[in-house]
C-alpha cells in the first residue's frame, strides 16, 4: 500500500504533455528587382516538436517547456545584390533545440516570469552562399562571390538566449503603485549566412514604475537600455560597403493613459 502525503490544496496540478507534427509551405517567387535572376524555389518546413504544460500549487506556478527539430528544404533568404534586395534560395537547413518558460506569483501582485532558449540551426546545403569580403583599397565597397559551403550558422539565430522579469505592485488608497523590471540576454549571431557581419552577445534591462488611479488613469515613468549597451538591429554588406543601423541607447520617458 502506497500512502500519499495530504497537502491539502495547496498541490493543485494541471500537467498536459503533447507531440506534434507540422509541414509549412511558402510559395515561389519572381524578383521583381532583378527580373533576370532564377525563380525562387518554394520553402518548405517539417517541424517536430514535443514537450509539455504544467500549472502548479493552486496555479500559481507556470512551467512549460518543449524540444523541437525543423529541416528546411529550399529556404528562401534575402540577400542585398546590386544594391537591391532580393530573394534566393539556400537549398537545405536544420534547426534543433529547446525552449522553457516559468511564471510564479508567490503572494498577491508579486509575479516572476522567466524564459530560456538555445538554437543549433545551420544549412545542411548552400550551394551559392554569398561569401562577402569588404575592399581595404578603392574603389573600396564589399566584393560578393557565390561559394557553396555546409555547416554555416543559421542567421539571426543566437544559440542562446534568455529573459527575466520581476512585477510587483500594491495598493495605495484607490489607487495602485506597481514596479518592473525586466532582463533580456542574447547570445551572438551572425547577420548574414557567410558570418562576416556578427553581433556580440548582449543583455538589455528595462525598468518602469506605474501608478493607476480608480482603474481607469495609469501614469508610468520608464526606463529602456538603462545601461546604455551597445548593439546593431541590422548589418548590411552592400557594393558601397557595410551598413549597420545601431539600437536605441538608454531611454527613459514618461507616458500617460487613460481606459474607457
Amino acid at each position: 500500500t502506497v500512502h500519499e502525503p495530504n497537502l491539502g490544496n495547496r498541490v493543485r496540478v494541471c500537467n498536459r504533455a503533447y507531440a506534434s507534427y507540422s509541414r509549412g509551405f511558402k510559395s515561389g517567387v519572381y524578383n521583381l528587382t532583378n527580373p533576370l535572376d532564377p525563380v525562387v524555389e518554394p520553402e518548405k518546413l517539417d517541424a517536430y516538436e514535443v514537450g509539455f504544460k504544467s500549472e502548479l500549487f493552486d496555479r500559481t506556478l507556470r512551467i512549460n517547456a518543449a524540444a523541437f527539430y525543423y529541416k528546411y528544404s529550399n529556404i528562401q533568404l534575402t540577400i542585398i545584390k546590386g544594391g537591391a534586395q532580393t530573394l534566393i534560395n539556400a537549398a537545405k537547413a536544420e534547426v534543433k533545440g529547446a525552449e522553457a518558460e516559468m511564471e510564479w506569483a508567490p503572494v498577491s501582485g508579486l509575479l516572476f516570469h522567466g524564459g530560456m532558449q538555445y538554437i543549433d540551426g545551420e544549412y545542411t546545403d548552400f550551394p551559392l552562399t554569398p561569401v562577402t569580403t569588404l575592399n581595404p583599397t578603392f574603389p573600396f565597397g564589399v566584393t560578393t562571390t557565390p561559394t557553396a559551403t555546409k555547416g554555416l550558422p543559421l542567421i539571426r539565430s543566437p544559440k542562446f538566449s534568455a529573459n527575466a522579469s520581476v512585477d510587483y505592485s500594491v495598493p495605495v488608497g484607490s489607487s495602485e503603485l506597481g514596479f518592473n523590471v525586466s532582463y533580456q540576454y542574447s547570445g551572438s549571431f551572425a547577420f548574414e549566412p557567410d558570418g562576416r557581419l556578427k553581433q556580440p552577445s548582449y543583455s538589455l534591462v528595462n525598468g518602469s514604475v506605474r501608478l493607476k488611479v480608480d482603474d481607469a488613469f495609469t501614469v508610468r515613468l520608464w526606463g529602456r537600455n538603462l545601461f546604455d549597451k551597445r548593439y546593431y538591429i541590422q548589418k548590411t554588406s552592400t557594393f558601397l560597403g557595410d551598413l549597420q543601423n545601431p539600437g536605441l541607447g538608454r531611454q527613459y520617458g514618461v507616458s500617460v493613459g487613460y481606459e474607457f
